[in-house]
Protein backbone atom coordinates (compact mmCIF):
# COMPACT_ATOMS: atom_id res chain seq x y z
CA UNK A 1 0.00 0.00 0.00
CA UNK A 2 0.98 3.43 -0.32
CA UNK A 3 -0.25 6.43 1.52
CA UNK A 4 -0.97 9.34 -0.45
CA UNK A 5 -1.55 12.97 1.20
CA UNK A 6 -2.76 16.60 0.38
CA UNK A 7 -3.56 18.87 2.65
CA UNK A 8 -5.09 22.77 2.63
CA UNK A 9 -4.79 25.15 5.71
CA UNK A 10 -7.78 26.99 5.11
CA UNK A 11 -9.07 30.44 6.54
CA UNK A 12 -12.46 31.14 6.61
CA UNK A 13 -14.62 34.17 6.04
CA UNK A 14 -16.65 33.45 9.39
CA UNK A 15 -16.00 31.44 12.53
CA UNK A 16 -16.28 27.91 11.33
CA UNK A 17 -14.06 25.55 13.69
CA UNK A 18 -13.54 24.07 17.32
CA UNK A 19 -10.12 24.68 18.02
CA UNK A 20 -10.29 22.34 20.60
CA UNK A 21 -11.99 19.72 18.64
CA UNK A 22 -9.62 17.73 15.79
CA UNK A 23 -11.70 15.79 13.18
CA UNK A 24 -9.92 12.07 12.75
CA UNK A 25 -10.46 9.70 10.28
CA UNK A 26 -13.66 10.79 8.74
CA UNK A 27 -14.67 8.29 5.89
CA UNK A 28 -17.27 11.04 4.20
CA UNK A 29 -15.53 10.91 1.22
CA UNK A 30 -15.94 8.51 -2.11
CA UNK A 31 -14.52 5.39 -1.39
CA UNK A 32 -14.11 3.89 -5.38
CA UNK A 33 -12.68 5.74 -8.15
CA UNK A 34 -10.38 4.65 -10.81
CA UNK A 35 -7.10 5.57 -8.36
CA UNK A 36 -8.98 4.46 -5.23
CA UNK A 37 -10.17 1.28 -6.30
CA UNK A 38 -9.48 -1.53 -3.74
CA UNK A 39 -8.20 1.15 -1.47
CA UNK A 40 -10.23 3.42 0.97
CA UNK A 41 -9.42 7.22 1.98
CA UNK A 42 -10.30 9.99 4.25
CA UNK A 43 -10.07 13.10 5.68
CA UNK A 44 -8.61 14.81 8.72
CA UNK A 45 -9.66 18.23 10.04
CA UNK A 46 -7.09 20.15 12.62
CA UNK A 47 -8.17 23.28 13.66
CA UNK A 48 -5.78 25.96 14.86
CA UNK A 49 -8.22 28.22 15.48
CA UNK A 50 -12.15 29.32 15.12
CA UNK A 51 -11.47 30.63 11.23
CA UNK A 52 -7.80 28.18 10.45
CA UNK A 53 -7.62 24.78 9.97
CA UNK A 54 -5.40 21.75 7.94
CA UNK A 55 -8.13 20.31 6.47
CA UNK A 56 -6.32 16.58 4.65
CA UNK A 57 -7.33 13.82 2.40
CA UNK A 58 -5.76 10.80 2.87
CA UNK A 59 -6.08 7.93 0.01
CA UNK A 60 -4.53 4.42 0.70
CA UNK A 61 -3.69 2.60 -2.23
CA UNK A 62 -2.99 -0.57 -3.40
CA UNK A 63 0.44 -1.83 -4.77
CA UNK A 64 -0.07 -1.28 -8.68
CA UNK A 65 -2.89 0.57 -8.54
CA UNK A 66 -2.40 4.37 -9.75
CA UNK A 67 -1.96 7.51 -7.77
CA UNK A 68 -4.91 10.00 -7.76
CA UNK A 69 -3.85 13.26 -9.55
CA UNK A 70 -3.80 16.44 -8.18
CA UNK A 71 -7.22 17.44 -9.64
CA UNK A 72 -8.72 13.93 -7.84
CA UNK A 73 -7.01 15.23 -4.52
CA UNK A 74 -8.32 18.73 -4.84
CA UNK A 75 -11.70 17.93 -6.25
CA UNK A 76 -12.27 15.48 -2.77
CA UNK A 77 -10.83 18.68 -0.48
CA UNK A 78 -13.33 20.91 -2.13
CA UNK A 79 -16.33 18.67 -1.81
CA UNK A 80 -15.73 18.20 2.06
CA UNK A 81 -15.12 21.47 2.38
CA UNK A 82 -18.06 22.66 0.99
CA UNK A 83 -20.72 19.95 0.69
CA UNK A 84 -19.91 18.07 3.75
CA UNK A 85 -18.51 20.85 6.24
CA UNK A 86 -21.05 23.82 4.77
CA UNK A 87 -17.90 26.38 4.59
CA UNK A 88 -17.72 27.78 1.39
CA UNK A 89 -16.08 31.64 2.26
CA UNK A 90 -12.63 30.47 2.43
CA UNK A 91 -9.04 30.55 1.12
CA UNK A 92 -6.38 28.12 0.61
CA UNK A 93 -3.79 29.67 2.99
CA UNK A 94 -0.79 27.02 2.69
CA UNK A 95 -0.55 23.37 0.75
CA UNK A 96 1.12 19.99 1.26
CA UNK A 97 1.31 16.80 -0.46
CA UNK A 98 3.49 13.58 -0.21
CA UNK A 99 3.49 9.83 -0.41
CA UNK A 100 4.03 7.42 2.22
CA UNK A 101 5.20 3.76 2.49
CA UNK A 102 2.75 1.79 4.13
CA UNK A 103 4.61 -1.94 4.45
CA UNK A 104 5.39 -4.45 6.99
CA UNK A 105 8.48 -4.97 5.22
CA UNK A 106 11.41 -5.22 8.28
CA UNK A 107 13.66 -2.22 7.67
CA UNK A 108 16.71 -2.71 9.24
CA UNK A 109 17.96 -0.90 11.57
CA UNK A 110 21.84 -1.54 11.63
CA UNK A 111 23.29 -0.38 9.02
CA UNK A 112 26.99 -0.77 9.55
CA UNK A 113 28.93 -1.43 12.66
CA UNK A 114 28.63 2.40 13.24
CA UNK A 115 25.67 3.42 11.26
CA UNK A 116 22.03 3.14 12.27
CA UNK A 117 18.77 3.91 10.15
CA UNK A 118 15.95 6.35 11.71
CA UNK A 119 12.71 7.93 10.43
CA UNK A 120 11.23 6.16 7.66
CA UNK A 121 14.13 4.15 6.65
CA UNK A 122 14.46 2.80 10.33
CA UNK A 123 10.43 1.45 10.62
CA UNK A 124 9.51 4.27 12.48
CA UNK A 125 6.38 5.19 10.31
CA UNK A 126 3.67 2.72 11.12
CA UNK A 127 1.93 1.24 8.09
CA UNK A 128 -1.25 1.24 8.97
CA UNK A 129 -1.91 4.57 10.44
CA UNK A 130 0.96 6.48 8.66
CA UNK A 131 1.73 8.40 12.57
CA UNK A 132 5.24 8.68 12.43
CA UNK A 133 6.27 11.94 14.73
CA UNK A 134 5.70 10.53 18.25
CA UNK A 135 7.45 7.21 17.58
CA UNK A 136 10.50 9.13 15.99
CA UNK A 137 10.48 11.16 18.97
CA UNK A 138 10.38 8.02 21.27
CA UNK A 139 13.13 6.52 19.36
CA UNK A 140 15.39 9.16 19.57
CA UNK A 141 15.21 9.13 23.23
CA UNK A 142 15.96 5.26 23.18
CA UNK A 143 18.59 6.07 21.22
CA UNK A 144 20.14 9.14 23.13
CA UNK A 145 19.80 5.94 25.91
CA UNK A 146 21.61 3.64 24.71
CA UNK A 147 24.15 5.75 23.72
CA UNK A 148 24.80 6.97 26.84
CA UNK A 149 24.41 3.47 28.77
CA UNK A 150 26.42 1.50 26.21
CA UNK A 151 28.30 3.70 23.99
CA UNK A 152 26.30 2.62 20.76
CA UNK A 153 22.61 3.66 19.92
CA UNK A 154 21.31 -0.06 19.03
CA UNK A 155 20.04 -0.93 22.15
CA UNK A 156 16.53 0.03 21.33
CA UNK A 157 13.26 -1.19 22.63
CA UNK A 158 11.59 -3.40 18.97
CA UNK A 159 7.81 -3.09 18.34
CA UNK A 160 5.88 -5.64 20.62
CA UNK A 161 4.71 -8.71 19.35
CA UNK A 162 1.02 -8.10 19.35
CA UNK A 163 1.27 -4.59 16.98
CA UNK A 164 3.78 -7.15 14.55
CA UNK A 165 0.97 -9.74 14.46
CA UNK A 166 -1.69 -6.94 13.51
CA UNK A 167 -0.10 -5.02 11.15
CA UNK A 168 0.06 -7.29 8.24
CA UNK A 169 -4.02 -7.97 9.05
CA UNK A 170 -4.87 -4.48 8.85
CA UNK A 171 -2.69 -3.68 5.71
CA UNK A 172 -4.26 -6.94 4.50
CA UNK A 173 -7.66 -5.75 5.10
CA UNK A 174 -7.33 -1.94 4.05
CA UNK A 175 -5.96 -3.29 0.95
CA UNK A 176 -8.44 -6.21 -0.21
CA UNK A 177 -11.68 -4.03 1.65
CA UNK A 178 -11.07 -0.73 2.52
CA UNK A 179 -14.40 0.57 2.05
CA UNK A 180 -15.09 -1.69 5.29
CA UNK A 181 -12.31 0.18 7.73
CA UNK A 182 -14.16 3.48 8.52
CA UNK A 183 -16.69 0.36 10.28
CA UNK A 184 -14.03 -1.34 11.33
CA UNK A 185 -12.66 1.96 13.57
CA UNK A 186 -15.91 2.83 14.23
CA UNK A 187 -17.04 -0.06 15.58
CA UNK A 188 -13.23 -0.18 18.00
CA UNK A 189 -14.70 3.58 19.31
CA UNK A 190 -17.82 2.35 20.30
CA UNK A 191 -16.44 -0.56 22.66
CA UNK A 192 -13.59 1.63 24.12
CA UNK A 193 -12.31 4.92 25.09
CA UNK A 194 -10.98 7.30 22.63
CA UNK A 195 -7.86 8.03 24.72
CA UNK A 196 -7.59 3.83 24.38
CA UNK A 197 -8.12 3.57 20.71
CA UNK A 198 -5.73 6.55 20.18
CA UNK A 199 -3.01 5.50 22.38
CA UNK A 200 -3.52 2.05 20.58
CA UNK A 201 -3.11 2.94 17.28
CA UNK A 202 0.12 4.32 18.30
CA UNK A 203 1.24 1.34 19.81
CA UNK A 204 1.01 2.43 23.32
CA UNK A 205 -1.58 0.06 24.69
CA UNK A 206 -4.18 -2.30 23.81
CA UNK A 207 -7.87 -0.81 22.68
CA UNK A 208 -10.26 -2.71 24.97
Amino acid sequence: LRMQVRGWEIETERPSFDPQVATFMDFRTPQRSSALSGGMSFLYVLPSDARYALVEHVACIPAGGDLADKEEEEQALRNYIERTLGITGYRVAAEEDGVNPMTDYPFPRRKSPHVMAIGIAGGMLKPSTGFAFARIQRDSAAIVDSLLEHGHPFDVPRTEWPYRLIEPLMLWAMARHGQLTGSLLGTLFKVGSTRRILNFLDEKGMPI
